[in-house]
């Protein structure tokens, strides 16, 4: 299992990122399943767009589910 911090601007913890994630205990890391993880961005420059977790843009915005 891989985690990413709240405070990375990475597409994991995007708001708008539809990749498979999930939150830890305490509401501060995403959990993914693996490296790599693809989803759909659905908003922004990479509109409708497959991206990676690790991947970044300007139109960031925190995921509601993290402090």
């Amino acid at each position: 299992m891989v985690q990413k911090n709240s405070s990375f601007k990475q597409c994991a913890t995007c708001e708008n990122w539809c990749g498979a994630r999930g939150i830890d205990y305490h509401r501060m890391n995403v959990q993914l399943n693996e490296n790599y993880e693809v989803g759909e961005c659905t908003d922004g420059p990479w509109n409708r767009a497959k991206k990676q977790e690790n991947f970044t843009c300007p139109n960031w915005k925190k995921w509601s589910n993290l402090k």
